[in-house]
């Protein structure tokens, strides 16, 4: 099962120290309570999880956000590093 190990309520999210628990339906769900959102001040849940994760700081040992050529990308073509698309071919017709 997936959702072995992970919490099942808030409270539980809460005593592991986790911002997320598994709710019946099975679906990742945000542990805040309604309270909690009230008192914050914000509007919707939306935009008190987006200033929760805005928040948070980056994880230096992952580097931040760093493109797939960082991390060891290939190079194609001709010397240049695209992901995903080639460069296209100059082709020389004959007769021209």
């Amino acid at each position: 099962m997936p959702a072995e190990g992970q919490p099942k309520s808030i409270a539980e999210a809460r005593k592991a120290g986790k911002d997320t628990f598994i709710g019946k339906d099975g679906r990742k769900k945000a542990a805040v309570t309604k309270e909690e959102l009230e008192a914050s001040g914000y509007k919707s849940l939306r935009e008190y999880l987006n200033a929760q994760r805005k928040s948070k700081p980056k994880d230096m040992k992952k580097g931040g956000k760093t493109s797939s050529y960082k991390k060891g990308g290939t190079v194609r073509g001709c010397g240049k590093a695209t992901k995903g698309v080639r460069a296209a071919k100059m082709v020389s017709m004959k007769g021209s």
